[in-house]
């Protein structure tokens, strides 16, 4: 029985290959045996694992440095013998605790490779491997500030590191410093120039900043770089993206034989002016009924500008319905009752605005009142209808309008935390808690703001007494 192909065997290099041509093999090796360029073919898959596996391990300079000591690549001083990694690094030694921090890594057991890359730094101060590694972890664990050091220490140690920038940038966009993330991803571009990932987050941070054509500019190259690089998921994904922003394209799927070119999109279709305002109404149903799913595309089809026209289109919808409602409901009042709900309305919208910008800013936040205003109108939008259907005053309705109530609380419960997570970039834990505190306080300010405003016997709901009504006796 033959021997299984060493990791060099498998990308077909030589022991003595530079790094650059270890990605180059396994560039053109990933084309070729790719599974989505395979489907049918389950010894394709199986290859493209040996190599994914090959590479992981000769890309990283201190995993290939054990591996070859393992192998007896590498002359050494027990006359070619190969020696074990135990025998080179001691369990307490800055490599050994370096490697555990891979295989806890892989498990994605983070809190664990964290607590081992920091034993490796602690012990080897100029470890660039493991300040890289510390700062992939660190922003699984949403430690931005955290990454952002690991990151200076290592362009201080190794300049041309493109993925250093790469997650200086992502630290800095989910800190909400737009203009600086795009910075670092420029810089992490011109250290790679086929840095496909650098480029479709760039396009993010570009969209963020309402430059939607150099957005899709940086989504066309990021598709040809994937396209190249045989990666099929992250070339779904950006094909994803550009739909959302309405682009349309006749290969949605890479081939092997096509050359980057020749699968560019071709725009077909571009959001304009007279496409908002449709939109934001033909949206509401699939928002309302679905936010986890269809509040973030929304969003990024629209970009920041868009966005901000959206948000403000339904935060004047849900104020004309509340003040609407209360002519409905106090028809007989109608002058009197306008100008304080007016007033209450106005108040209750703005305390509600100023509450996320303020969680916004807490967690350094500074930038995007786009994302503000769109979460805020979707929101609120919910229970805008929920005073329209409040309008009529009857025991009979009582039941109904109480389940009403209910469900439009619900609503603007699951957007309100939707849009806090996805698109404010707010902790979940964060979000969950703010919530009911955002709903709460508003709610509350505009109930005293109102009573305050009008004197008895006008209440804000006048609900019957369910102990009085007869579904439940007298």
């Amino acid at each position: 029985m033959a021997p299984s192909p060493n990791h060099y065997q498998t990308l077909e290099i030589s022991h003595s290959a530079s790094a650059v041509e270890i990605k180059q093999a396994f560039r053109r090796l990933a084309r070729q045996y790719h599974p989505d360029l395979n489907p049918q073919d389950a010894e394709a898959v199986e290859v493209f694992r040996s190599i994914r596996a090959a590479y992981d391990v000769l890309s990283d300079p201190i995993q290939r440095q054990y591996y070859d000591e393992e192998q007896g690549f590498r002359p050494t001083s027990t006359g070619g013998q190969s020696p074990s990694v135990s025998s080179t690094a001691p369990s307490d030694s800055s490599h050994s605790s370096y490697l555990k921090g891979i295989d806890h890594e892989a498990a994605r057991n983070y809190k664990a490779a964290l607590e081992a890359y920091n034993q490796a730094i602690e012990r080897k101060p100029d470890f660039s491997s493991a300040y890289l590694h510390r700062a992939k972890v660190r922003y699984a664990l949403a430690q931005d500030r955290a990454v952002l050091e690991d990151c200076t220490h290592l362009i201080e140690l190794q300049a041309h590191l493109a993925t250093a920038y790469f997650y200086q940038g992502l630290a800095r966009y989910r800190l909400g410093y737009g203009q600086s993330a795009l910075e670092a991803f420029n810089q992490a571009i011109a250290q790679e120039a086929d840095h496909g990932r650098a480029y479709y987050q760039r396009a993010i941070a570009h969209l963020e900043l309402g430059d939607q054509d150099d957005a899709i500019a940086d989504l066309h190259r990021a598709m040809e770089c994937f396209q190249a690089q045989g990666d099929g998921q992250y070339y779904r994904r950006v094909a994803d993206k550009l739909h959302d922003l309405g682009i349309r394209f006749t290969s949605p799927i890479p081939q092997q034989s096509a050359s980057p070119s020749s699968t560019t999109p071709k725009t077909l279709h571009r959001p304009n002016v007279q496409w908002i305002v449709p939109a934001a109404l033909g949206e509401l149903p699939g928002i309302l009924f679905n936010p986890s799913a269809n509040l973030l595309p929304f969003y990024g089809k629209l970009g920041p500008g868009r966005a901000s026209f959206i948000g403000i289109l339904w935060l004047a919808l849900s104020y004309a319905l509340g003040i609407v409602a209360a002519i409905l409901r106090w028809s007989a009042d109608s002058q009197q009752v306008v100008w304080p709900v007016a007033i209450v309305v106005t108040l209750a919208i703005a305390s509600f605005i100023a509450g996320i910008g303020l969680l916004r800013m807490l967690k350094g936040y500074w930038e995007g009142i786009s994302q503000v205003l769109f979460v805020a109108g979707a929101a609120l939008l919910p229970l805008g209808l929920l005073c329209l259907v409040m309008s009529p005053r009857s025991p009979d309705l009582w039941p109904l309008q109480l389940s009403l109530i209910t469900i439009a609380l619900s609503l603007s419960i699951l957007i309100l935390h939707s849009g806090l997570i996805q698109i404010c970039n707010l902790p979940e834990s964060m979000a969950s808690f703010s919530v009911p505190i955002l709903l709460l306080t508003s709610g509350w300010l505009a109930y005293w703001t109102f009573q305050t405003l009008m004197p008895p016997p006008l209440e804000l709901l006048d609900a019957p007494s369910l102990i009085s009504h007869p579904a439940f006796g007298s």
